[in-house]
């Protein structure tokens, strides 16, 4: 009688486990959808549900803010790209709050809830803001290393670094950044002192989509002096001037 008590009790406790809201996996990511910038999600997360997944959809470039609140034990929160790839992580101890602030590209992301220790239980909420961003970034270029560091920012609050392709031929300078393909993201162009060639790099946030050689001007005092759309068409044209000419 007692081991039939014991199995009917666990049962028992099976079945009035919380409702699992989210899925369990990327392929089953409950889907956010937004009726304004910032919304609160509750859920749980136990033994017997380990992982919740959400995916989220940015149209264009946004920050990002997440906060993970109302715990009574140890969970943790990561931001992953479209592949599953980790982007961000939090990871405090115990039941302290988790939170995760970035500035994201256009695509599709998935947002993971899980076990900071075995057999942590808890509820929770997750809160999620996404807010258009249209702040200025900074890029910079080592004269010494050919390094490139991105600084992602908001005002003059550094939110994120990231630092991208290398290129050791110091003759290479970028002298503009706009978009050029029309696709939200900001491009860089790139002119070779020496040689005078010409490159145009397609950017999605810190990533090089790809690039391209344009017209070669071997006179080197040929210096681009501006990027905008001149003739109303949406695409984005360069002024050049020549410093021994005044061409």
């Amino acid at each position: 009688m007692a081991r039939f008590l014991s199995i009917y009790l666990t049962n028992l406790n099976r079945v009035f486990m919380p409702f699992d809201n989210a899925g369990n996996t990327l392929s089953t990511a409950l889907n956010l959808n937004f009726s304004s910038n910032s919304q609160t999600f509750s859920d749980w997360i136990g033994v017997d549900d380990t992982n919740d997944y959400y995916r989220l959809n940015i149209s264009g470039r946004s920050s990002l803010n997440l906060a993970l609140t109302n715990l009574s034990a140890n969970l943790n929160i990561d931001l992953l790209n479209s592949s599953g790839g980790l982007i961000a992580r939090s990871e405090n101890a115990n039941s302290i709050a988790e939170s995760i602030n970035r500035i994201l590209d256009v695509g599709s992301y998935y947002l993971r809830v899980y076990q900071g220790t075995n057999n942590a239980s808890t509820n929770y909420s997750l809160t999620v803001a996404v807010q258009s961003n249209s702040q200025p970034d900074i890029v910079w270029r080592n004269s010494a290393t050919g390094e490139n560091l991105l600084w992602q920012m908001n005002g003059d609050s550094l939110l994120n670094s990231a630092y991208f392709n290398q290129l050791a031929d110091r003759n290479w300078k970028i002298e503009a950044t706009a978009d050029f393909n029309r696709d939200g993201q900001s491009d860089i162009v790139w002119r070779n002192s020496a040689t005078g060639e010409n490159s145009l790099w397609y950017m999605n946030g810190t990533t090089v989509l790809g690039g391209v050689y344009f017209n070669q001007l071997a006179d080197t005092n040929w210096k681009i002096a501006g990027v905008a759309d001149f003739n109303r068409d949406g695409q984005s044209d360069i002024v050049w001037r020549n410093s021994a000419t005044g061409e």
